[in-house]
């Protein structure tokens, strides 16, 4: 997927000022462990290059007030935007959460569609840069 594209459809899909900047996007889900767990660290590296996105997995996910206070219980401080239905994030083809998904800037495509056990590892290289 072309990375113009995908800035594209997020400033329009999520009404985002400044798309530019984004460099990673994160898709997770409250009912997801693995996901909360990785959240909880990746909020920890705070920047303005990464989005998260929620992806409800269950009809309980579809919650937001629960969603809300999640991230309010877990002060975590990186945009959240909700794709209900799926909408932005079907297109990538993937059948994982969580997933990251990284945008480098040098590149027009996605440079890579990371899963569970590689995300650590690539929040690390990426935010360390």
């Amino acid at each position: 997927m072309d990375r113009a594209v995908i800035l594209e459809q997020l400033s329009n899909t999520f009404e985002l000022q400044d798309v530019n900047k984004i460099e990673m996007i994160y898709f997770w889900s409250l009912s997801c462990k693995h996901c909360k767990d990785i959240f909880n660290q990746l909020h920890n590296q705070y920047s303005d290059s990464i989005i998260t996105i929620h992806v409800p997995l269950c009809e309980a996910d579809r919650d937001i007030d629960k969603v809300n206070q999640f991230i309010k219980d877990q002060a975590i401080k990186l945009p959240v935007y909700f794709d209900q239905d799926h909408d932005f994030f079907a297109p990538f083809d993937s059948i994982y959460l969580p997933t990251l998904v990284v945008l480098e800037k040098e590149q027009e495509e996605i440079s890579k569609m990371i899963y569970i056990d590689e995300i650590e590892e690539k929040m690390k290289t990426r935010l360390a840069s």
